[in-house]
């Protein structure tokens, strides 16, 4: 991954989820539940089950975020306020603090400013990764469903973070189900983009919620197959859920199994910068090309690294077609 990396600078994009952030922070699936639970207590019911299964019996349809702000005759401010309490934790003393950057997001902020990632798709609501970003002295372009098109642009100029499920507090946030099942038109066709011209790490995300990220991932539906240039590669703890099925049939994805994403992207970081260290900018000869490829073969993941190589010396060529014309 980290030769890919260096091989390949900001060609691979980030999806992140909830991993990233840590467990200090609720999720969308909590939010909800917490909410409907709220809900229930207002209407002095008491919930047994499943807070969603509840509700669909109680109100006969799929809650949304809209849907349950108004069960809970929330005006823009009292909404705000409720939000506002899912975003905030406590210390050691318990004390109520707001959350800061994870190691993770501190090394990713670093990657960029390296200039080796350029995209970060995500599907939290916090603002945690623009903080490490801002602490490294860089301001991210923030892009959601409420972006203009002519925002979305995956010219890696400078640092965009997508927020696929809401940026709070500034949008409503995707957190039921149904919320989750579709995206915008435009937001659809700029993760397609990015998902067929881009390679992709994805660490702390499950899918598990995430249907219509998931269709647009694997492509479902659409017209002619995604060609891709190069790898996903999909990180999971050993204690998380497998990779989807229909994710695995459609990507292949190159498993990475991690203790954490704190441990990962550290290490990733420091073995990217020992090989940037020991990178020669000469072209290569013959024979150290095929020396490269034949050590890359033998690599526990060579199909990681090999497309790069080639995909790299392909461009280098094309550079001197071009300026010999």
């Amino acid at each position: 991954m980290a030769f890919a990396v260096a091989s390949s600078p900001k060609r691979y994009a980030l999806l992140l989820g909830s991993g990233i952030s840590g467990s200090k922070i609720r999720t969308g699936r909590e939010i909800t539940r917490d909410l409907i639970r709220k809900i229930a207590a207002a209407s002095k019911e008491q919930l047994d089950g499943d807070p969603l299964d509840w509700y669909r019996e109680k109100y006969g349809v799929e809650p949304t975020f809209a849907g349950l702000f108004g069960r809970l005759k929330a005006h823009a401010g009292d909404k705000e306020a409720i939000l506002r309490e899912y975003f905030i934790i406590k210390d050691e003393e318990g004390e109520r603090v707001a959350p800061e950057p994870s190691p993770a997001h501190r090394e990713i902020a670093t990657m960029v400013r390296e200039g080796l990632v350029s995209l970060i798709i995500t599907t939290n609501f916090d603002n945690l990764m623009e903080q490490a970003l801002q602490n490294k002295g860089i301001q991210p372009a923030v892009i959601t469903e409420l972006s203009e098109p002519e925002k979305m642009s995956v010219i890696p100029d400078r640092c965009r973070i997508i927020k696929v499920n809401g940026d709070y507090p500034s949008t409503d946030l995707k957190m039921t189900p149904e919320d989750l099942k579709d995206y915008s038109p435009e937001l659809k066709d700029y993760l397609d983009r990015i998902f067929s011209e881009y390679g992709l790490i994805i660490c702390g995300w499950s899918a598990q919620d995430d249907t219509g990220l998931v269709r647009i991932l694997t492509g479902e539906g659409q017209d002619k197959e995604r060609v891709r240039r190069y790898s996903t590669i999909w990180c999971r703890r050993e204690d998380s859920r497998a990779i989807p099925g229909e994710v695995t049939e459609a990507l292949h994805p190159s498993e990475i199994e991690i203790a954490s994403a704190d441990e990962f992207f550290r290490e990733l970081y420091s073995r990217i910068e020992v090989l940037r260290r020991y990178e020669h900018k000469e072209p290569m000869s013959v024979s150290t090309a095929v020396q490269r490829v034949k050590h890359t073969l033998r690599e526990p993941k060579p199909e990681l690294a090999l497309p790069d190589l080639i995909y790299e010396e392909t461009d280098r060529v094309l550079e001197v077609v071009k300026a010999r014309q």
